[in-house]
């Protein structure tokens, strides 16, 4: 049983043109979508926004340089580093050069730039955080 305010039943003229407005809002959204947003998702993926760029480096596994270069900045941040046991690391590599260590000191987030590993200007740190010793 439905409630009406004033004993008032909707009239047939308003059912018939909240349909019409439910039926053009429908269409509207379907012409929104696909004349703006499939568009927009095409050029993006289509672009180079999601490239990474791995001239010179594809191939080289560079785990063991990571490690030693997060080592070399975490002494440089904090000397008394140098002193504690180095133990065991662990690294991912993210992908693009990009390698995520974690030894029992700090974990680091850096970058292999190419060129030689071992030269500290191959590398780019995006992030150290220090362990607590």
């Amino acid at each position: 049983m439905a409630i009406f305010i004033n004993n008032e039943k909707p009239s047939p003229r308003r059912n018939r043109l909240s349909m019409l407005f439910l039926v053009l809002f429908i269409i509207c959204l379907y012409a929104f979508q696909s004349k703006v947003i499939v568009p927009f998702v095409e050029y993006m993926a289509s672009s180079d926004f999601f490239d990474i760029n791995t001239d010179g480096i594809e191939g080289k596994d560079v785990s063991g340089a990571a490690y030693e270069q997060c080592d070399r900045l975490a002494i440089e941040q904090d000397p008394s580093v140098a002193n504690v046991a180095k133990g065991d690391f662990r690294y991912w590599e993210t992908g693009g050069g990009k390698y995520l260590v974690n030894s029992r000191n700090y974990t680091c987030n850096i970058r292999y730039l190419g060129g030689d590993p071992q030269d500290g200007n191959s590398w780019s740190l995006n992030g150290m955080e220090m362990h607590a010793q």
